[in-house]
């Protein structure tokens, strides 16, 4: 995954809580677009979502975000770059099986 590939769609978004993202992904209207992700986009080899802790005020850049998921891709999950499975208080991505691995 690169930055310059034209297939790619970047969407940097800051949220207050995990929580608060955990609903809008899966409770409200993106839950539609969500289900449908199968008809716009090809399956990804590597991890191509991620999340991490930003400090009040701070505005993460596009190339932080690159960083962060080549750091995720290349060590796994950690406090520095993680997915849903790092977060315990996480629990509708389960259902909506976006970790295989975790059915």
């Amino acid at each position: 995954m690169v930055a310059d590939d034209p297939m790619m769609i970047p969407n940097l978004s800051v949220w207050e809580t995990v929580e608060d993202l955990e609903n809008f992904v899966f409770r409200i209207v993106h839950k539609r677009i969500y289900a449908r992700r199968a008809e716009w986009f090809g399956v990804m080899e590597q991890m191509n979502f991620l999340m991490w802790p930003v400090p009040a005020g701070h505005r993460p850049t596009l190339e932080e975000a690159w960083a962060r998921l080549k750091h995720l891709n290349d060590h796994g999950s950690s406090d520095h770059a993680f997915g849903w499975n790092h977060v315990p208080s996480a629990t509708l991505w389960r259902s909506a099986r976006c970790d295989k691995s975790a059915a």
